[in-house]
């Protein structure tokens, strides 16, 4: 089961801010028809989270039914096979837990009041954290025991996802000291669970916390991420990298792009741009074309897009300010559209099949 990762703890702040504070104007689809209410290829169940509660809404009965709910903060969750992983705290500082998709179950993963960011393999046996600067961690989920895999003083660290395999994940590790460029730059890192090895795998790719760290593709070979345009210095720009052949091929040269989306069939990379109007771009791998599927104004991290499993539609959230937040669930062939209201404050989202 894929995942949706989350903010580094500087970009979590400005997370919080723009998430309940930004958006103007109205949402507009690109090349789609407004609405087509009975669509039955439509199945499945989209689990969200919300900054107090996690959901999940089936797309046949189109009911919404409540996992869990608190009154504390979550910051960040994702599933995993069968299991929900979350992080949840005082406003500040957080603890990981792990719960069940019918809500049973709680079970508490981290005891020191310093967890948010996380990642979890693919198989749910692992579990990569960095509970304070300098350090990061492996959790063995079944033994409970932790591992230091990597340490530098003066430095946070931003997880990244799990390879498809679960064998290795990417970081990259961001100075205490704010940099002060509009586009900073981080090398990102390889850690390698089989061997305990961490590498240098590119020394530049731009840093603005989880939606910039590499993303893997399905079958683990090409890797997704914004990085400096390779032929017009300045410039920064969205690329595809072979990890077998380290051939480039280029998405977007003159554009920063949030939360890479692969399709579950590898063909294509769902991304969203970073300035306003907020695009979501819809990029064919195989042929080098991409369009826009949707256009407008809202919170930056608020779309968390999300692929269905059969790959043929793409789901999204909206929101305008001070009105309800909207799940949008878009055709990839037609642009067909249907819209739900959701609860506010959406912090990350999954389709799964049953």
């Amino acid at each position: 089961m894929n995942r949706h990762f989350t903010l580094n703890i500087l970009g979590l702040l400005l997370l919080v801010v723009i998430t309940f504070s930004s958006g103007c104007g109205l949402s507009t689809s690109i090349d789609s028809p407004t609405s087509t209410p009975e669509s039955p290829q439509r199945i499945g169940r989209i689990i969200y989270s919300t900054t107090h509660g996690i959901f999940s809404f089936d797309l046949q009965s189109k009911t919404t039914n409540t996992i869990f709910s608190t009154d504390k903060n979550q910051y960040y969750s994702f599933v995993v096979k069968d299991s929900i992983y979350f992080s949840m705290g005082d406003g500040i500082s957080g603890d990981i837990f792990k719960i069940n998709l019918d809500g049973s179950d709680l079970e508490q993963l981290t005891f020191d009041g310093s967890n948010i960011l996380f990642s979890v393999s693919p198989n749910g046996n692992y579990l990569a954290y960095s509970p304070i600067p300098n350090q990061l961690f492996v959790l063995n989920i079944q033994t409970k025991k932790s591992q230091l895999v990597y340490e530098k003083n003066g430095f946070v660290f931003i997880l990244g996802p799990w390879s498809p395999d679960g064998k290795k994940f990417f970081f990259t590790q961001r100075s205490l000291t704010p940099e002060s460029s509009l586009y900073p730059i981080s090398p990102a890192f390889l850690y390698t669970l089989e061997d305990k090895n961490t590498v240098e795998l590119l020394p530049a790719v731009i840093d603005f916390g989880f939606s910039s760290i590499p993303t893997w593709s399905p079958d683990g070979i090409n890797i997704a991420l914004n990085m400096p345009n390779k032929s017009r210095s300045g410039d920064v720009g969205i690329y595809i990298l072979n990890i077998e052949t380290k051939a480039f091929q280029e998405v977007a040269a003159d554009i920063v792009a949030d939360q890479f989306e692969w399709s579950p069939n590898g063909n294509m990379l769902v991304y969203a741009s970073r300035i306003e109007p907020i695009r979501l771009n819809l990029f064919d791998v195989k042929n080098n074309e991409k369009r826009i599927i949707f256009e407008g104004q809202t919170p930056l991290y608020a779309n968390y897009q999300l692929w269905s499993p059969n790959s043929k539609y793409i789901a999204y959230f909206t929101n305008i300010s001070d009105s309800p937040w909207h799940l949008n669930i878009q055709s990839i062939d037609n642009g067909e559209l249907q819209t739900f209201e959701v609860p506010p404050g959406i912090i990350g989202a999954i389709w799964i099949e049953k």
